[in-house]
């Protein structure tokens, strides 16, 4: 099921009002309360974009490479130990999920069925006077259930005012916008009272209701929460719950990347930069923050009972976003119930449109062990003329093309690409088909890959040092039949040579904030 961002109350108010009474800043939400969780989850499915137009002027070198090392000859392979596993995180199990036994019904103020309730709409010129009509109505002795009628009999139309069971309790809660805070109004001791706030302060939007199901079937509903937090129009998204006492977080987009029994698919789901808004704060965020205002979809993936939180965007929704600190592909990130959390458990990203994309795309399948995924990317980069060139100086270019098209001047001579930037990336390409054919055991398309490596890529060539650290693994390999030592001698090499991570993406400045930033880890990823 598709969904759509609903407004918490009155379409029309909160369109117009708060767009009047937003801020100015940017900040992070505040939420009551956030605590902390870590956890395990599950694989990606993908998606695609098509690829942008690019100038393709005449080739001039811009940049030169040397080679230091000296070429061995390939040795011949014996045996391969058997293919390595990637661990997936534990398969959720619905039999595991226990419904939370009924709590004690809330003692709730008792309901005059006789007292008129009556909303002047007339009074009700902002999104203050309609938060003080709802508690005017409520301390004047009115239930929420009277108050949400009169409020549906004055807009004439139904759930002006939510009215939701979101404790479990058996009885409902009045949700109500207040300008940037949301409240849930409800029992506590016979009196009304707000149970949770959820607050966007300084963010660029109220917060707005997604959903209201029970996404992982414990019987108490889920509040799924957006809200544009920045100018940009990037969009938060949280899952909320009442956990007996209060609300809190369900969602995880932070989940022990350094652990070691989730480190591979962790590696994988944040090989592309994913907490620029957070880091930016000098915060770790748990709630993901999207690159544009996201679709929102709620349904069953897996089959398994339970709902996914499926959130895409299209990439930056400004130019300055997507081209100043580009370049920047939309993506589609997954939230799986793993039976604690919301945990972040797959990623796709829009299909390459640059070279160096093509490769970081491929690098990651790798790591997942999706190698035919892998393989067709590697060759694509290797092969395909749809992919473009990039470079800082062709996104200062298509700027400039941007500012003098607005301005109606001419647009700047076109540039020239890095001939070196294919070499490399090519040379790159082929010897890590060559791993992936060690890995699968397919020593006979390992050598011939290889060979093609030495004959295309000879010393002093731009993407000799790929050549050079293809034979480094091979003939450690050939003497210790051991993939973690024969990455060991290329890492050691890579680290003594970090001018070979240039064309891969070696800083955000280079290839754009989204960018993989390459370590020597990264050229062999086994231990």
């Amino acid at each position: 099921m598709r969904k759509r961002l609903i407004p918490l109350v009155l379409v029309t108010l909160i369109g117009v009002l708060a767009a009047c009474t937003q801020s100015t800043t940017e900040s992070v939400p505040t939420v009551t309360p956030l605590p902390t969780r870590t956890s395990p989850a599950p694989t990606p499915s993908p998606t695609a974009a098509a690829p942008t137009v690019t100038p393709t002027p005449v080739l001039v070198p811009t940049r030169t490479q040397t080679a230091t090392a000296t070429k061995t000859p390939p040795p011949t392979p014996r045996p391969l130990p058997p293919t390595p596993t990637v661990t997936p995180y534990p398969t959720f199990n619905l039999a595991q999920v226990t419904p939370r036994a009924p709590l004690p019904t809330a003692v709730c103020p008792v309901e005059d069925p006789d007292l008129e309730v009556v909303v002047d709409r007339s009074s009700i010129t902002d999104l203050r006077t309609f938060v003080d009509t709802v508690w005017q109505l409520i301390d004047n002795g009115a239930s929420i259930q009277q108050v949400a009628a009169a409020f549906d009999k004055a807009y004439q139309r139904e759930n002006v005012l939510p009215l939701v069971d979101l404790t479990g309790d058996g009885l409902p809660e009045l949700i109500v916008s207040h300008f940037f805070e949301t409240i849930g109004i409800g029992c506590d001791n016979g009196e009304y009272k707000a149970l949770f706030s959820y607050s966007t302060v300084d963010a660029f939007s109220s917060g707005e209701l997604v959903s209201l199901e029970d996404m992982n079937l414990n019987g108490i509903p889920d509040v799924v929460f957006a809200y544009r937090a920045t100018s940009a129009g990037n969009a938060v998204v949280d899952v909320l719950e009442w956990d007996g006492a209060q609300f809190v977080s369900l969602i995880q987009a932070n989940h022990g990347e350094n652990s070691p029994d989730t480190s591979v698919l962790a590696r994988a789901l944040y090989w592309y930069d994913r907490s620029w808004y957070w880091r930016s704060r000098g915060l770790v965020g748990n709630v993901p923050v999207m690159n544009n205002y996201a679709n929102i979809e709620i349904r069953d993936l897996d089959g398994n009972g339970t709902l996914e939180l499926i959130l895409t965007d299209p990439g930056p929704g400004h130019p300055d976003t997507l081209y100043s600190f580009g370049p920047w592909r939309g993506k589609q990130v997954v939230f799986t119930w793993d039976g604690v959390h919301y945990l972040y458990s797959s990623l796709e990203m829009d299909a390459p449109i640059y070279r160096f994309q093509a490769v970081q795309d491929a690098d990651r399948y790798f790591l997942l062990g999706e190698y035919d995924r892998a393989l067709a990317l590697y060759q694509e980069a290797i092969f395909s003329d749809r992919l473009a060139w990039w470079s800082m100086e062709l996104r200062d270019y298509i700027n400039a093309v941007r500012y003098a098209d607005a301005a109606g001047t001419p647009r700047p001579t076109p540039i020239s690409p890095d001939p070196n930037e294919y070499a490399n990336l090519v040379a790159y390409s082929r010897y890590r088909i060559m791993l992936l054919h060690i890995t699968r055991g397919q020593m006979e398309s390992a050598q011939i890959v290889y060979d093609t490596l030495q004959q295309e890529f000879p010393a002093e060539a731009a993407g000799y040092e790929y050549a050079y650290i293809a034979t480094l693994f091979w003939t450690t390999f050939e003497e210790t039949e051991s993939l973690a030592l024969s990455c060991a001698s290329v890492t050691a090499y890579v680290e003594a040579s970090p001018d070979m991570l240039f064309y891969l993406g070696d800083s955000e400045h280079e290839h754009g904030l989204q960018s993989h930033i390459y370590t020597a880890q990264d050229v062999c990823p086994f231990k």
